[in-house]
């Protein structure tokens, strides 16, 4: 009798916990726009926009960087969100031509902390001076 009652013990155990919530990623605690500034070691700061779209844990959506001295990027940004990290991929349509026999991506991916209507994080990016990196800071409007 005492190993049938452990034995319901433990299934009514199991079950509690099989029926608990998981982690999850809020539906939509990334749509809309997002603008701030990054900055770069040993560049310049610029302003960032991101219009964002999320599904499940997916987000797309479209960005625009800018400088004072460089023209502006644009290009479509992808990632995952695990609340509250938030992984960003940015890619322009234009390549980087660094010379006539180099030409890079432009890509930049971004690691980021998901604090209610604020972003922030770091990033990282290879251009024709090599790898760089900086922080990223947003707020939605």
């Amino acid at each position: 009798m005492h190993r049938v009652i452990g034995f319901l013990v433990c299934c009514a155990w199991l079950l509690c916990g099989a029926c608990s919530p998981q982690p999850s990623s809020p539906s939509g605690a990334l749509d809309g726009t997002w603008a701030g500034t990054m900055t770069g070691d040993g560049s310049e700061a610029g302003g960032v926009t991101l219009v964002l779209a999320q599904t499940g844990a997916g987000v797309s959506g479209t960005f625009v960087m800018t400088r004072p001295s460089a023209p502006d990027r644009t290009g479509v940004v992808t990632g995952t969100l695990a609340a509250p990290v938030v992984l960003l991929t940015f890619a322009s349509p234009a390549p980087l031509v660094c010379s006539p026999t180099v030409t890079l991506s432009g890509t930049l991916s971004a690691t980021m902390t998901l604090n209610g209507s604020r972003m922030t994080g770091t990033y990282s990016a290879f251009t024709c001076g090599g790898a760089v990196g900086g922080t990223i800071d947003l707020t939605r409007g």
